[in-house]
């Protein structure tokens, strides 16, 4: 502002130079008084620059004030000529390094902002109108992935579920028990899930492993085990244990496939599984299993367990009862020297929580737990009733056929337990024979 006032002073200076009288149009200046033409050798010279010592400036007010009635007036509106606006540039280039630093954090004070109406109300008459139909070109969409991953452990954030377990004191094989976790936990490192249990206290006060062909032997307490969905596991604490566990809930409606392990040299193909989610599945109805290539491309299946097409896994299904092993076979065919068949009459059912033995016969096969092999626990009439004459034939015919021997052929049912917890005097604290029972 003080930069313009010194240029008004300094033309008002210059023109005040030139004699009174003298006047100038744009086209035919004149003399005022005689109407004689005026030339340029009448002009004084004008300096190329004029130099103002600000000494000799009046003094400028530190502040001007303006009167608002002495402004002219400003008209409603302006009407802007488009066609007298300047070219704008098709593109304008910005040097970044001409842009103004900006603060690395802008705090804003929350009680320096606006205040928000309570509610916001949009007036639908006054919304732009939509089209009734939106046409987007598939060439203009960006490229996606072939394949998008999704880590569970962190980029979704699902509601995690508490399950609770209490293992009763026992230190005998018939204290055993196969047990599971219908859940999905991010740390499945059996030295994360059981916290109670330590590389010193194991071996005196417990057992805890699964079964691994491979080896042929079990997978115990320590970085080797992994507890997850699908598989189940020996336990055993002698003064008992409380176990909770967090995890994930394994979906119902997806099917879950759970890989079986076999060993080609040994040709070992026990498993030991369980019911991947907190359903009951029916092992007769809806279960599959199906064979993979090295490719991961599926080659045979899915079939269901009790089809004439199934070569894949043994239809015959066992568990631990009473200290010794029981199994179910669904053709009703198999018949076992050392081992009772199962008589409940749910026998057929898969529970959440607990655990089974499964023996696969080839490589590269994997079980199928789909949601139609829910099972529906409700029985037709007469149909226990059925099951216990059936059970009470199986049994006389086995006693009538067989005879019991004393020692049992290890490859004519599921391997032995994991073991018992040695006594204080360093004897066995159980047994265990197929054929016996421990007490």
């Amino acid at each position: 502002m003080k930069k313009f006032i010194l240029i008004q002073i300094a033309i008002v200076f210059y023109f005040s130079l030139i004699p009174a009288g003298w006047t100038q149009t744009s086209t035919f200046p004149v003399n005022s008084e005689n109407g004689t033409l005026i030339t340029n050798d009448l002009f004084p010279d004008v300096p190329d620059e004029i130099v103002i010592n600000p000494d000799e400036m009046p003094d400028l007010p530190d502040e001007i004030v303006i009167n608002p009635d002495e402004l002219p007036d400003l008209p409603d509106e302006i009407v802007i000529n488009p066609d007298e606006l300047p070219d704008l540039p098709d593109e304008i280039v910005i040097n970044p390094d001409e842009l103004p630093d900006l603060p690395d954090e802008i705090v804003i004070n929350p009680d320096e902002l606006p205040d928000l109406p309570d509610e916001i109300v949009i007036n639908p008459d006054e919304l732009p109108d939509l089209p009734d139909e939106i046409v987007i070109n598939p060439d203009e969409l960006p490229d996606l992935p072939d394949e998008i991953v999704i880590n569970p452990e962190t980029d979704i954030d699902l509601p995690e579920e508490l399950i609770n377990i209490q293992i009763a004191p026992g230190s005998r094989l018939k204290d055993l028990r196969l047990i599971s976790f219908p859940l999905d936990m991010k740390n499945s490192n059996s030295i994360d899930v059981f916290p109670q249990i330590n590389h010193e206290n194991y071996e005196p006060d417990f057992r805890l492993g699964s079964y691994n062909p491979l080896i042929s032997t079990y997978n115990e307490f320590g970085n080797n085990l992994n507890i997850s969905p699908g598989r189940s596991f020996w336990i055993l604490a002698r003064k008992g244990i409380e176990i909770s566990v967090k995890g994930i809930q394994v979906s119902t409606i997806d099917d879950f496939d759970l890989r079986l392990i076999y060993n080609p040299a040994s040709k070992d193909g026990w498993n030991m599984a369980a019911c991947p989610n907190d359903k009951i599945y029916d092992w007769n109805n809806g279960i599959q299993v199906f064979q993979k290539n090295d490719n991961g491309e599926i080659i045979k299946g899915p079939v269901s367990i009790t089809s004439f097409e199934n070569d894949l896994v043994d239809p015959v299904i066992w568990k631990w009862k009473n200290g010794t092993y029981a199994y179910f076979d669904p053709k009703g065919t198999y018949e076992n020297q050392l081992y009772e068949p199962d008589t409940d009459i749910d026998a057929n059912l898969l529970k959440p929580g607990q655990g089974y033995w499964i023996k696969v016969l080839k490589e590269n096969v994997w079980l199928r737990f789909p949601g139609t092999a829910l099972a529906d626990q409700q029985y037709p009439a007469g149909a226990k009733f059925m099951h216990m004459i059936n059970n009470t034939k199986n049994k006389v015919k086995k006693y009538l056929f067989y005879t019991k021997p004393a020692i049992a052929d290890s490859n004519n049912g599921p391997p032995d337990p994991i073991g018992s917890i040695s006594s204080a005097d360093g004897g066995s604290a159980g047994c265990f024979i197929q054929s016996a029972v421990c007490k």
